[in-house]
This record gives structure tokens, sequence and C-alpha cells, in this order.
């Protein structure tokens, strides 16, 4: 089942279906794709993941540029500081992705350290190159000045 299918299922969904067909703007079609998908997303987070957990969630591709298609996949990436911290992720990441697909959202999801997501042989979202196009979700704030912004 595609991301748009699940998020049908949302009244947020049929209100930009009925504004699209009403004034056929895709770009206000995929601003509220964006912002449903980021409700959704956000909230899996704050559920599976406990206050203070050692990471921070990126969305990249079509999605981090908040212009996701109807049928794209989310892409997500965890980031930790260290390999200390993505250990003591790995546990939760199970409840995480297992919430986003009992929403049937097609799910590309990663957790990595910074250093690993920015060696140029991680090419699970053609890092670090798709790093370029990524928007804080949730999550403590790393040092993101090290991906090259924010």
């Amino acid at each position: 089942m595609s991301s748009a299918t699940a998020l049908r299922r949302l009244p947020a969904w049929e209100a930009a279906r009925a504004e699209f067909l009403r004034t056929a703007d895709p770009a206000q079609a995929q601003a509220v794709i964006a912002a449903v998908t980021d409700a959704v997303v956000t909230e899996a987070f704050h559920a599976a993941m406990p206050r203070g957990a050692p990471a921070t969630l990126l969305a990249l591709g079509a999605y981090g540029r908040g212009r996701p298609f109807p049928h794209s996949s989310v892409e997500l990436l965890l980031v930790c500081s260290s390999d200390g911290e993505l250990a003591d992720l790995q546990p939760l990441l199970p409840g995480f992705t297992q919430r986003l697909w009992e929403r049937a959202l097609s799910l590309r999801c990663a957790a990595r350290t910074i250093a690993a997501a920015l060696e140029p042989k991680a090419r699970e979202f053609q890092a670090p190159l798709g790093l370029l196009e990524r928007r804080l979700r949730a999550g403590g704030r790393l040092p993101l000045w090290r991906l090259g912004g924010d």
C-alpha cells in the first residue's frame, strides 16, 4: 500500500484533494501531502522514542524538500553523534518503523552516526548528496552544521 493510500484515510487528505480538483495547483497538493506526512511521522517518533532519545530525525529526498508525490516513499534518516548512541537507538527503531508501517507508509528509513551518514559509500539515500535536501522533523538538535547547514 502506498503512502498516498494511507494518507487518504485522513480528513486533511480529502480536503487537499478537493482543493486540488478546484485549483489544479500541484504545489498546494504536495504541501498538504508533506504536512500530513509530517504529522504522522512526528507522532510516530514521539510515541516510539523516549524523551531525550539520542537521535535527530531528518526527512530526505522529495519528502525532505517538502514536495512529495502522492505515491513516493517517505525517506527518513535518524542521525546520532556516536556509535554508542546508535547502539542505544537500535532497539527503538522497530517500534518507530512499525508505527509508520501500520499507517501504511511506503518507508525508507535508516539510522546512522553523522560520520557514517557523510561517508561516500553510504548509498541508501545517495548520501551525502541526499543530506542537502533535508528537513529536521524531530529529536534533539545534533551539531547539524557538520551536515552542511542548520
